[in-house]
């Protein structure tokens, strides 16, 4: 009897972001973990990106596109559609490693008091690449120096948005 794994939610949000959104929903449909749903919350974009999305329907669990009050607003109308146990958001433009879903599930549900696990951001720029690092001691950390907690980067238990809310 194979196990089941719990299903997660990746919420991309975008506006206007023809020239990345592409690469952000392979990335996505590319993951080694499979038992995801995909949803893309789009803020009315006029640029293309709607036109590319429309070209992955069939592989994406749910998307919109309307006006909406900026970012936060567009995450809690993802985390609305949300029916997984664990959210991913990922804006347009960003991509996830192939495995990032498969180990931050893995790292999460070892360590059932956890509500969130988080890494490592790749920043790519005319520069090259730099590592925006996660901190394994994040709780004294992100008082006193972190600027936060880059968000492409955590899976978060819905159960915390159910708790605390939105």
């Amino acid at each position: 009897m194979s196990e089941i794994l719990p299903k997660v939610s990746i919420i991309t949000i975008s506006y206007n972001a023809a020239h990345g959104i592409r690469n952000t929903i392979e990335s996505v449909l590319q993951q080694t973990y499979h038992n995801i749903e995909y949803i893309i919350i789009d803020g009315g974009s006029t640029d293309g990106t709607v036109e590319i999305i429309r070209e992955y329907d069939s592989k994406i669990t749910k998307w919109i596109s309307e006006p909406d009050r900026g970012i936060s607003d567009a995450f809690n109308k993802g985390i609305n559609f949300a029916g997984g146990e664990f959210i991913q958001f990922i804006n347009a433009g960003d991509i996830l490693a192939p495995d990032k879903i498969e180990k931050s599930v893995n790292l999460i549900t070892a360590h059932p008091d956890c509500g969130f696990v988080f890494g490592d951001l790749y920043l790519s720029t005319q520069r090259g690449t730099e590592i925006v690092r996660g901190n394994e001691q994040y709780s004294r950390t992100l008082s006193y120096v972190m600027d936060g907690i880059n968000h492409p980067t955590v899976l978060v238990r819905k159960s915390l948005f159910d708790r605390y809310g939105l």
